[in-house]
């Protein structure tokens, strides 16, 4: 079998309610800078606030990597484009179902009780993609967004349970 490989970063919007938490970190970093007039316990408590609404902005600015090789999806987060961290690993030889969201298919299996993993990028254009997988011996929902070439692989692996 030949190994194939397919490569698709998706770049995310920060989800709903950010805005509020960012404005609330600025306004306590002004209020923080205020407290440097206290001696010693001043200027480390605003150094320890201004470090910690940095790595806050840092976690809001993310993308997914999809990375699919001979059947086997794997999902990165990388964060801020800096940091990588693998957040899991799908068997796609092990696929149950992969239609759009919405589709009378995708509906089909909607019933039931399925731990999800949601790896789409909060954009209200995309085109996501509900795939039922069995992971760790429990079938799965995942929520993604593949590109053209990666449904047409996923497809050659399952090809009846792939709906396009």
């Amino acid at each position: 079998m030949s190994e194939n490989y397919i490569e698709q970063i998706v770049p995310c919007k920060p989800p709903k309610g950010t805005g509020a938490v960012k404005v609330l970190l600025v306004v306590l970093c002004v209020i923080s800078c205020i407290l440097i007039l206290i001696p010693y316990v001043g200027v480390f408590l605003t150094a320890a606030v201004i470090i910690f609404t940095i790595f806050i902005f840092r976690g809001y600015n993310y993308e997914y990597e999809y990375t699919y090789v001979d059947g086997e999806l794997d999902v990165d987060k990388i964060i801020a484009k800096s940091k990588r961290k693998r957040l899991n690993s799908f068997d796609f030889k092990r696929l149950e179902l992969a239609a759009p969201v919405g589709s009378q298919e995708a509906m089909r299996l909607e019933q039931g009780k399925y731990k999800t993993f949601d790896y789409t990028s909060n954009m209200p254009d995309a085109r996501v993609y509900v795939a039922y997988v069995m992971n760790n011996n429990e079938m799965v929902r995942l929520l993604f967004e593949p590109n053209d070439s990666m449904l047409k692989e996923i497809n050659y692996i399952s090809p009846r349970k792939v709906i396009m």
